[in-house]
């Protein structure tokens, strides 16, 4: 960085930190009001859609209210947190115009958990279907982050309630720190309300299959106790309905010889199968909406090919949000900062690219007879502790010569042919010293006598031993009767 970046750099913190005392923030003029945390069915969620798409309306209060009630099932959390953070831990760094790292940059953003809040805030804008973020300046001077409640907000139209039940928007779009400390992403379109629109009638219908049963559990595991008396006389029925009212947890009473207690049967005759299959649907449908596969829930029927399978179309959902997170940083974020003087304009995120270590190690492997490979980089790779390469071997041409020629029992050597045309031509003793034909034929015309019809008989096959120059011949049947 040269002297005059830095000086307008300098010029641009103090500008940015002068405006940010006239900055109001819409943070603290945000009405806090208690949520209502009532039973929600179907119905209220209609309601909320209609409500959202109205142009008369122009409010998210209820339906924005039933996705933070909406994201408190365990499965619908546990696969936001997923997503959102497999792309939080995908490495990055801050580059100039040139392409080169700056550290300086990076190392800012990474400190003050400026990325990790608007990575947040930008997927989260895939689920909620919109995010507001306000940059402010903490008592020490640090920048941060702040995600304004979505109740507030009605994108189509840019409006901001302070008071989520209040008629008196603001425009925040028309201000003069939109786009510097004012930042907004995901979409305007009235329609388009999220990926959690798809996955809330699911989590009702799995809160609705829950409270079934758990009723059922109670019903069928705690049978009703009935206690046959005297209903003709009111004392004694006075005297049981006080001693079973005050009853609890106890398993002893007082009772007259003639009375009778007994459990009534449930008259159930399932373990709620139905239930489970209903919720396990459920988890299904929410995983499809929020990862577009099922990882890790259906155990009975998994196997490893399918998780494989999950996690990688898991992998292709989180590079799509990394190159959405990409877009609007480098399009609205950092812009933004670099007004706000906290870095060099011309500034780009860029996320490193990935490969799994796995083929990484085999492309390596398979390069390493032909390239030279940095050992400190496979030391920063793999981790594996690399000092030096190894020297190569010396092989020489004899190396072949020498396992085509084998010693034999009598210590003379045999040349045994090396391709598999060769292997099949028969050959004569050593004591001859007569080396196998170069041509193979279906008969053995040098172990025949000329008068037999040698073309006609098969392959002759060289079984001997050792020290002895008798040589096993197969002849054929015909060629047998002619030379008789």
């Amino acid at each position: 960085m040269t002297l005059f970046q830095l000086f307008a750099q300098r010029i641009g913190t103090l500008r940015a930190k002068r405006n940010a005392n006239k900055h109001q923030s819409l943070a603290q003029t945000i009405v806090r009001r208690n949520e209502s945390h009532y039973r929600r069915d179907i119905a209220d969620w209609q309601q909320a859609v209609r409500e959202a798409r109205s142009p008369t309306a122009q409010r998210q209060r209820r339906l924005q209210s039933l996705y933070y009630n909406a994201a408190t099932d365990a499965l619908l959390l546990s696969q936001m947190q997923l997503r959102t953070g497999m792309t939080q831990r995908a490495e990055w760094t801050i580059v100039d115009t040139g392409g080169t790292d700056d550290e300086l940059a990076t190392r800012l953003l990474a400190d003050s958990l400026l990325y990790d809040t608007l990575t947040d805030a930008i997927v989260g804008s895939l689920y909620y279907g919109h995010s507001v973020v306000e940059l402010c300046r903490d008592n020490d001077g640090s920048l941060r982050a702040t995600l304004l409640p979505r109740q507030h907000i009605y994108p189509p139209d840019g409006l901001f309630y302070p008071d989520a039940a209040g008629t008196s928007p603001i425009q925040y779009r028309q201000l003069d720190d939109y786009g510097t400390w004012i930042l907004e992403f995901g979409t305007a379109d009235p329609d388009d309300l999220g990926l959690l629109n798809s996955a809330v009638p699911h989590v009702l219908m799995k809160r609705f299959a829950q409270s079934c049963w758990s009723e059922l559990c109670e019903e069928y595991g705690i049978p009703p106790m009935v206690l046959k008396t005297n209903t003709q006389d009111p004392d004694m029925v006075d005297r049981i309905r006080t001693m079973l009212s005050q009853q609890g947890s106890n398993a002893r009473f007082i009772m007259d010889i003639a009375e009778q207690v007994e459990w009534a049967p449930t008259g159930v005759n399932t373990n709620g199968d139905v239930f489970r299959s209903l919720i396990d649907l459920c988890n299904s449908e929410i995983s499809m909406v929020m990862s577009s596969t099922v990882v890790g829930q259906d155990t009975q029927n998994g196997s490893r090919a399918k998780e494989a399978v999950g996690k990688e179309l898991l992998e292709d959902v989180v590079e799509s949000d990394k190159r959405y997170v990409q877009a609007y940083i480098n399009r609205t974020v950092m812009p933004a900062l670099a007004r706000i003087g906290v870095i060099a304009e011309g500034r780009r995120l860029q996320y490193k690219k990935t490969t799994k270590l796995e083929d990484l190690w085999n492309m390596t492997t398979a390069a390493m007879p032909y390239f030279d490979v940095d050992a400190a980089w496979i030391r920063q790779t793999f981790g594996i502790e690399v000092t030096q390469p190894r020297t190569p071997a010396k092989t020489t041409a004899s190396c072949t010569a020498s396992r085509s020629r084998l010693p034999t029992r009598s210590g003379t050597s045999t040349s045994h042919p090396t391709d598999g045309a060769a292997a099949a031509r028969p050959y004569k003793s050593d004591a001859e010293n007569t080396p196998p034909p170069t041509q193979s034929s279906q008969c053995s015309e040098a172990t025949t006598p000329p008068n037999t019809a040698s073309s006609r008989c098969s392959a002759t096959t060289p079984a001997r031993r050792s020290g002895s120059s008798r040589q096993n011949t197969r002849i054929c049947p015909k060629a047998a009767t002619d030379a008789t």
